[in-house]
């Protein structure tokens, strides 16, 4: 069976989401001060902290290079939280220029901070990358929601912005 959605695909609609996402919170800074308790967050930013770190952390590993501390900054910035991210998204790009199938099977062993050692497929942590900053980004709106804040947007064409993959412009 030929595959449906490859990498490039995956990784500019999770793109395409994030820049949508910043620039909500570029025009409501405050959000971050949110009220949250997923992934060991007290507030939105350290959440958002947390996404983005994963996706320093994991590229880094990918592509054999380091990562920052784990530790949410005492006060976060929108601009300081996405930099991570967009410092990660080229190297994700790095990743899946320079994969084969031989690469991608290969497995990576590693000390992780909540689980002992860690061994995966190069192609499994990188979907696992992804897939985690997807499904946290879906759990933003409901916390947004319950701190008061209208998360209906409209996008350039002035149309909802919808977070489905069906909706993006991603794929026809």
């Amino acid at each position: 069976m030929t595959a449906l959605l490859s990498a490039e695909t995956l990784l500019a609609y999770h793109e395409a989401e994030t820049a949508q996402w910043k620039q909500w919170f570029l025009a409501h800074p405050e959000a971050l001060a949110a009220k949250c308790d997923i992934a060991r967050s007290e507030t939105l930013g350290a959440l958002l902290h947390h996404v983005f770190w994963v996706e320093e952390m994991y590229a880094a590993r990918l592509t054999g290079g380091t990562f920052s501390d784990p530790t949410p900054p005492a006060s976060p910035t929108v601009a300081g939280l996405f930099a991570i991210g967009e410092a990660a998204s080229p190297l994700f790009h790095q990743f899946v220029a320079n994969s084969s199938a031989e690469s991608l099977a290969e497995i990576m062993t590693w000390q992780s901070r909540f689980y002992g050692e860690a061994k995966f497929s190069r192609g499994k942590v990188f979907l696992h990358a992804v897939l985690h900053s997807i499904r946290h980004w879906a759990q933003v709106p409901p916390i947004l929601r319950a701190a008061g804040f209208d998360t209906v947007v409209k996008d350039a064409n002035g149309k909802p912005w919808m977070h489905d993959f069906l909706f993006s412009g991603v794929m026809e």
